[in-house]
């Protein structure tokens, strides 16, 4: 008998400290100042040059302005040094809780517009932000776990 009360007084504390811990704020925290600081750290322009799992290099140029449009340059060389991929990209970006995210809308040739479709989830990537500073930014993909280090250009 004592077993099952004390079962029972175990299972009631339980459940109390779950429906405690699912409690949540009222309205949206304001950003503390490391918060704010670290989205302003991505304004401007970055570049990353890192070698590829299939022996070639991959060069970035990233733009990103303070209202979260972004225009980004990539070129993949292949284990010759020739060109294999080049592409210009633009869309939105945004700094929340640790995460980096962009939002793919589409790509520019020949200084034309072509917008992509916002309904594929494949245009969304989000990344664990593991390093910031001044001059260096290195973030992890939350779906390909590609760790990516950029420079900011001077």
């Amino acid at each position: 008998m004592f077993i099952n009360k004390l079962s029972l007084i175990f299972t009631l504390a339980l459940a109390f400290n779950t429906f405690a811990s699912d409690e949540i704020s009222e309205v949206k925290p304001s950003l503390t100042q490391d918060k704010k600081a670290q989205r302003a750290a991505f304004i401007g322009k970055w570049e990353s040059s890192q070698p590829t799992k299939e022996g070639g290099v991959r060069k970035t140029i990233m733009d990103r302005q303070s209202d979260s449009r972004y225009v980004v340059e990539f070129t993949v060389l292949n284990e010759k040094s020739e060109v294999s991929y080049k592409q210009k990209e633009f869309g939105f970006w945004g700094v929340s809780g640790g995460i980096y995210f962009t939002m793919y809308r589409g790509f520019i040739e020949n200084d034309e517009f072509f917008p992509v479709d916002p309904n594929n989830a494949y245009n969304y990537d989000t990344y664990q932000i593991t390093n910031i500073s001044d001059n260096k930014l290195v973030y992890k993909s939350l779906s390909s776990e590609n760790i990516f280090t950029y420079t900011r250009v001077k």
